[in-house]
């Protein structure tokens, strides 16, 4: 709450953090994501301090929990706006029928805090749950991995564990389209969002 909504890309050019209504709906939907006991913490071990996070779910196309997600309504004026982007994101990328799978694993969010960036923590979350949680998900027909990276930094790491970018578009071009007025000028360097997944292999 103190940091995601204020640096996270979207939640910071849509000033989430001004509506009291998506700030509540989102701590709502993180407690609820992370009730799946998908999710993974850095502790520092001095202090015994969270101090980063990675909240995945699995995904399967039984109980369609993504369309499920394009059809709720959800508290909030801003959080909408967000749900709607990712929502247009998820409909340019099938990802059961781009893999030919029956279930994936989605990352919700994934985050570090500042003073602790730049010690490669955040490429440890996520090669964990490719390297450690996905393989234990084999058995239930989950092999892949997917998320909507908001930056180019999250990006970077993303492809060098081996994710590929299966559809980007321009956060700027996609707001003025659909007359979302952004409280802050976007930098070019995470002007792109992306959506990026992988396969791993299960021989």
């Amino acid at each position: 709450k103190n940091n995601y909504i204020y640096e996270e890309s979207l939640c910071s050019y849509n000033s989430l953090s001004s509506d009291q209504d998506s700030i509540d709906q989102f701590l709502y939907l993180v407690k609820h994501w992370i009730s799946d006991t998908l999710s993974s913490i850095v502790i520092e071990k001095s202090s015994g301090k969270c101090i980063g996070i990675i909240v995945c779910r699995f995904c399967s196309i039984e109980d369609n929990s993504l369309e499920f997600s394009r059809l709720r309504l959800y508290e909030g004026e801003k959080w909408n706006i967000i749900q709607n982007f990712k929502n247009y994101l998820s409909q340019k990328v099938d990802i059961y029928k781009y893999y030919k799978s029956v279930a994936f694993f989605r990352v919700y969010a994934w985050f570090i805090l500042p003073p602790y960036r730049g010690q490669g923590l955040g490429k440890k979350l996520l090669e964990c749950v490719i390297n450690q949680q996905l393989p234990e998900m084999v058995h239930l027909g989950c092999n892949v991995i997917s998320g909507i990276f908001t930056d180019k930094k999250s990006q970077e790491i993303a492809s060098s564990l081996g994710l590929k970018t299966l559809y980007e578009v321009n956060y700027t071009d996609w707001a003025n389209q659909n007359n979302i007025v952004l409280t802050e000028n976007m930098k070019a360097e995470n002007a792109t969002v992306s959506v990026m997944a992988c396969q791993i292999n299960t021989k």
